[in-house]
């Protein structure tokens, strides 16, 4: 139990009191994870240099902001195909989904599929062909019936792969509200001809690749050690929650007291009982 033995037999004021006291802690926790994943990202300008991204909508500045498996990347095989997602606007922030994907193997919907290179687990996004739709669409999941982060139809693109695209192309972005809004500033290339993936490309050379696997399974590690602290956050919240709500049922079920002090109480009390237990 999160809250310790016999918690159950305190008062509602001492179990909010414990349960604010397990909520703290795991959120003082979660943000020790994050604080080793923003450390492990920064390590990545320490072992691959101090490289000046160019000026762009990727919201890179430096390789501080670039995940060590970006780099790692560039140190293996299997680059044919890969892909820059950013925007051309270098006042645009950077999106989740902005970053590199690799081609993955196989097709899906009869179409090359791209998946983003990330340490993190929980930071999966996926770029696809929906053949129903008639659409390419970037979403978490590789799914269709996943709701997209992004999609352009397939009649403005054509029949070619992603690495073909006229540059011209305009995405559909779908907002918080879910409406889709025409984002004029988001480019899919090819890694060859994107000035970001070349300049990442380029610092990745001089780092070595046992310290960037190092980092990325450091990073890793952290993003599940903050998800499963998230998970235990939420549960502690719900605990006490269900505990106030078993309080305030406790509080509404437990009988009259009726002070002995009033005349007449005690036997008005028993009178109305003897005439319900009559029906009347």
């Amino acid at each position: 139990d999160e809250l310790g033995p016999g918690s159950d037999e305190l008062g509602p004021e001492d179990s909010d009191d414990q349960d604010d006291d397990a909520c703290a802690n795991v959120g003082a926790a979660t943000a020790g994870a994050q604080e080793e994943i923003t450390h492990g990202t920064n390590a990545s300008k320490a072992v691959a240099g101090n490289v000046k991204i160019p000026s762009t909508g990727s919201g890179l500045g430096d390789l501080s902001d670039v995940d060590p498996a970006v780099l790692l990347f560039f140190h293996k095989d299997g680059q044919q195909g890969a892909l820059f997602i950013d925007s051309r606007d270098p006042n645009h922030p950077k999106a989740p989904f902005h970053g590199l994907y690799a081609l993955r193997s196989g097709n899906f919907h009869a179409r090359p599929a791209y998946e983003r290179i990330t340490s993190n687990p929980y930071e999966r996004y996926f770029l696809f062909y929906v053949s129903p739709k008639k659409c390419w669409r970037i979403g978490e999941k590789l799914d269709p019936s996943c709701r997209e982060i992004a999609w352009i139809h397939g009649d403005e693109v054509g029949t070619g792969n992603p690495s073909g695209w006229p540059q011209a192309v305009q995405w559909n972005v779908v907002g918080k509200d879910r409406s889709s809004n025409r984002d004029a500033g988001l480019r899919c290339q090819p890694v060859e001809t994107s000035t970001v993936a070349s300049a990442i490309a380029t610092a990745a050379t001089a780092a070595s690749a046992a310290d960037l696997e190092q980092q990325s399974r450091v990073l890793r590690k952290a993003a599940l050690r903050k998800r499963r602290l998230e998970e235990q956050h939420d549960q502690a919240a719900k605990q006490k929650k269900q505990k106030k709500k078993k309080w305030k049922e406790k509080e509404m079920s437990a009988p009259i007291q009726l002070s002995a002090e009033v005349p007449g109480a005690k036997e008005a009390y028993e009178q109305a009982k003897e005439l319900s237990a009559k029906g009347h």
